[in-house]
């Protein structure tokens, strides 16, 4: 195909994936030296298996890695306002909702939830963290155990 279209490039597009769960531990150098957790991709690690297959094209190659290199670098900041406790589930209801992050409610996309300020005990809660919209759908996790998170009081 290079030499009867005359194409200078190949662009393998995005191949090395984002990684969700844990996000926040993926941010550290040393969680990516651990050779222990099975989604980790580092681009050497996909640049050595692929580059093998490519070379012989003779061709300049693109990588795009999108949202590998900026994906967790954001946040999105949300108020707890409330928790209900019902026999069978807890919700814990926050002032976002699937307009702001629609990938759990998508295809349910992974990504991390802690508080603001963390327990020190380490006490664990199943809930469902889920949006003000009247919509079945309208959640960022289901069955999660996180940090409890709860509504915060004013001071006086």
């Amino acid at each position: 195909m290079r030499d009867r279209y005359d194409i200078d490039f190949f662009s393998i597009g995005g191949g090395v994936g984002i990684v969700y769960d844990p996000a926040l531990a993926s941010g550290q150098p040393e969680w990516w030296k651990s050779t222990d957790h099975p989604k980790r991709i580092a681009p050497e690690d996909y640049a050595a298996a692929i580059l093998p297959i490519l070379k012989p094209l003779g061709m300049r190659i693109l990588f795009e890695p999108g949202r590998f290199l900026v994906g967790n670098a954001g946040v999105l900041l949300s108020t707890v306002q409330y928790v209900k406790e019902t026999p069978a589930k807890t919700f814990t209801i926050v002032d976002a909702a699937m307009n702001d992050l629609i990938r759990p409610a998508l295809y349910e996309g992974y990504h991390e939830i802690v508080p603001l300020r963390e327990r020190r005990d380490g006490e664990q809660l199943v809930t469902d963290v889920v949006g003000p919209v009247c919509e079945s759908g309208d959640f960022f996790a289901q069955d999660r155990a996180i940090s409890p998170l709860a509504q915060e009081t004013a001071s006086r």
